[in-house]
């Protein structure tokens, strides 16, 4: 990536003996700290994070299996310091849970769900 920091996707159907070329998720701005999990209809919701302007977001986004994008949001400012750690990303049927640590004066847990 030339020391362009990138989030990639890619896919598999022979269960990871091969994968398809990787899209690329987010490219410049990632802060990394990727999450994925899978949906009953095998599309994908990936998480991440990336800064823009000292304003740090946790950004999600869906894609089928065939890697087109079907929704990105931003789901909520973060912070980029470690102290924030990672986003944990699961679903359950076709409901994306997201919690992560909010940093500053009160650190807490916070939470979104995200129907698709």
């Amino acid at each position: 990536s030339g020391g362009n920091p990138m989030v990639k996707l890619a896919f598999s159907t022979d269960a990871g003996k091969s994968v398809a070329t990787p899209i690329t998720i987010s490219e410049g701005t990632t802060n990394g700290r990727v999450g994925t999990t899978m949906l009953p209809d095998g599309s994908v919701a990936i998480s991440w994070m990336e800064t823009v302007d000292d304003n740090t977001a946790i950004m999600l986004a869906h894609y089928d299996f065939s890697g087109s994008l079907l929704k990105k949001m931003e789901v909520a400012k973060s912070s980029s310091s470690r102290r924030s750690g990672f986003p944990v990303i699961t679903s359950s049927s076709n409901t994306v849970y997201l919690a992560w640590t909010q940093t500053g004066d009160s650190k807490m847990v916070n939470t979104a769900k995200i129907d698709f």
